[in-house]
């Protein structure tokens, strides 16, 4: 066990750990709490009293202190099983203090906010314990932002073909026959916003999600967090098309974000700022956009207005801007105007005839000069020598610079030796990018913006973040997975904890002779130790103290929690619970309704049988069959395989069955 800054890291000798300066503000900002211990290895069921003992000097201290909250980020540390208390009850009831735990992995998220999924051994979450009390569940996110419940209300399947899945940053939004991705895909990596949340739209490799599943999400969130979500694109797509089609839908505006808002570092031991990241639609990430988020509002007269600037930063800090929005000035003559696809120089006084809005590219930051019926002449060649000098070096290998002001032919020979000097493309006549998703009619994007290279919100556009509680930080970068192979019998994507460290840089394959250029280094998001061999632990979320046996403590929370309390143990022995159909209940049938009558005590006969029929088996419907493919993921061709090498050998098995429904309901059974 080792010690930084009151947070205790518990690890074997031969698995260092090492955790982002962000993880150990959010865990040290809470007045209450003076120790936080992370557990970054597989604990045992038989192990458990071992680790109590190793942490008494993270007792004493606290005792010294008189700390009163216990901060276990330990995977499944909340979770109970038939014969062993979890962690954080032992020591909550050994040491009298309270511990806030997950019962489910952890996952250290950049900015430090810490997230609990669910997974394949049931729900997660983070569970507050208290001496004598039933423990509280107080959300997937802790701290908790204001808007945890309504997401977490949210249900899995929300629109025909598509299901939701929680992620830190909010929802992430998929169609049902998309794979599942583990807890270190990028989508894990945005950091929390507690002024609202972000809806993930799409994931790499599937199809496009539909409009009307975006406004089916967003018309389930309460009005005040519907005004503060972000649409932001999961699968690369350029997502502005469909945030009109919903402004359109619901008749309200809609935050579309250009990127990721992800944190990028090259050390995962320092914090960075945030920043938009594009990501192609293979999930590799790409260049940093100038315009981060703008607002879609809904068309009138079956025009749509131009998309409303809210988030944006200057190309080059410390540039001056304009009286317009999104404007900033290059020298005297020529200005910069920012485009989510990149940006327009043209001549400053001067209203050139609107471009049509490209569509965003991964692969290409578009910077065009001038525009149609107006000159370009050598007085832009200083503003464009200073421009293209300080564009960072990942960002100027994907640019591409096309003209469109009226030019000479030494004009032409002059950009052609400012852009190979500084090592940029320069379009060739007639030149247009291959992405063609997400375009729109003529619409430069407007609003109000502050000036500077960090990105900022436009004045009274965006809200005043809400904070989270005294221990709530968020500003640091993107998580990675340190998750070990699971033990033999456990699924391989069951998470136990995770911390952010970055990336490897990614690039899609190409020409020898053209390589592609590095992309950035992001930190993500990793999981800690699977669970111990011998299956997953069956919840049973008991009580902790004098009151286990008290049914008094079954009543649900009255006091902040989100109504899912713990369930106390009581004398009688475990059973373990069947699978109870998502069915309407039938009434309770009387002994006179079905002919059967059972003995007041069991003496082993049994009296007046008589036979009724079988009742009529329930079928599954299409929306469970999309949800249990897209939680199989790439296991789903897998096992249908293996349902249809029974079917052969077994045809009777079809008997009174559709071909989908007994495949689905098999594939579970397999699977199961």
């Amino acid at each position: 066990m080792s010690e930084h800054e009151d947070v205790h890291i518990v690890h074997r000798a031969n698995e260092p750990l090492v955790i982002p300066p962000d993880s150990v503000e959010s865990l040290r900002l809470d007045p209450r709490a003076h120790a936080a211990v992370v557990v970054g290895t597989v604990v045992g069921d038989d192990e458990l009293d071992d680790l109590v003992a190793a942490l008494e000097p993270v007792r004493g201290k606290l005792l010294r202190s008189g700390a009163s909250l216990l901060h276990l980020v330990m995977a499944y540390g909340a979770l109970d099983t038939e014969t062993d208390p979890s962690a954080a009850r032992r020591l909550c009831e050994r040491w009298g203090v309270d511990v806030v735990a997950p019962s489910g992995a952890a996952v250290l998220v950049p900015g430090g906010t810490l997230f609990s999924p669910d997974g394949p051994s049931g729900e997660g979450g983070w569970w507050f314990f208290s001496p004598g009390h039933v423990p509280k569940r107080l959300g997937a996110r802790y701290p908790t932002p204001p808007w945890e419940r309504a997401v977490e209300r949210l249900q899995d399947v929300v629109a025909e073909g598509h299901v939701a899945q929680q992620v830190p940053a909010g929802l992430l939004l998929q169609p049902a026959e998309a794979p599942a991705e583990d807890v270190d895909a990028l989508r894990f990596a945005v950091p929390v916003d507690p002024a609202g949340p972000a809806v993930l739209v799409g994931v790499s490799g599937s199809s496009p999600v539909s409009s009307d599943a975006v406004a089916s999400v967003l018309a389930a969130l309460p009005g005040p967090i519907r005004r503060t979500t972000t649409l932001l694109p999961g699968d690369g797509r350029d997502l502005l098309a469909t945030g009109q089609d919903v402004a359109d839908a619901l008749g309200i505006g809609i935050r579309v974000s250009t990127g990721l808002p992800v944190l990028l570092a090259d050390d995962p031991a320092q914090s960075a700022p945030r920043r938009t990241l594009l990501v192609d639609t293979d999930g590799t990430p790409s260049w940093q956009p100038f315009v981060d988020i703008v607002t879609c509002f809904p068309a009138q007269d079956g025009i749509a207005p131009p998309p409303r600037l809210e988030v944006w930063r200057a190309p080059i800090p410390g540039m001056q801007e304009t009286a317009d929005p999104g404007v900033v000035l290059l020298d005297d003559t020529w200005q910069a105007v920012l485009t989510r696809a990149g940006m327009r120089v043209e001549r400053r006084g001067v209203r050139t005839p609107l471009l049509e809005e490209r569509p965003v590219d991964s692969q290409v930051m578009a910077v065009e000069l001038g525009a149609p019926g107006a000159a370009l002449d050598a007085t832009a060649w200083p503003a464009l020598e200073r421009l293209f000098t300080h564009l960072p070096t990942d960002m100027r290998e994907r640019v591409m610079i096309q003209v469109h002001g009226e030019h000479s032919a030494e004009d032409l020979k002059a950009l052609r030796r400012i852009a190979v000097r500084h090592e940029l493309a320069l379009a060739p006549h007639g030149w247009r990018s291959t992405e063609t998703a997400g375009a729109l009619p003529p619409a430069p994007v407007a609003g109000t913006a502050a000036p500077g290279a960090p990105a900022r919100p436009a004045p009274g556009l965006m809200p005043t973040p809400v904070p989270l509680s005294p221990s709530a930080v968020v500003s640091s970068p993107i998580p990675q997975s340190l998750s070990p192979a699971a033990p033999a019998g456990l699924p391989e994507e069951t998470p136990v904890l995770g911390i952010p460290s970055p990336a490897p840089a990614l690039s899609p394959a190409a020409p020898e002779s053209e390589p592609e250029p590095e992309a950035p280094a992001v930190r993500e998001p990793v999981l800690y130790p699977p669970l111990p061999a011998g299956g997953p632990p069956r919840p049973l979320m008991t009580s902790s103290g004098p009151h286990a046996s008290d049914p008094r403590y079954r009543s649900s929370t009255t006091d902040g929690g989100d109504g899912r309390t713990g369930r106390p143990e009581t004398p009688a022995p475990a059973v373990e619970p069947e699978a109870t159909p998502a069915a309407e209940p039938e009434a309770t049938a009387t002994a006179e309704e079905t002919g059967v009558t059972f003995p007041a005590t069991p003496d082993g006969t049994l009296h007046e049988v008589t036979r009724r029929p079988a009742p009529t088996p329930r079928r599954s419907t299409p929306a469970e069959h999309a949800l249990l493919r897209a939680y199989l993921g790439g296991e789903w061709d897998r096992h249908v395989a293996a349902v249809q090498r029974a079917l052969t050998h077994f045809p009777g098995l079809r008997s009174g069955n559709a071909e989908p429904e007994i495949t689905a309901d098999l594939a579970a059974v397999h699977a199961f």
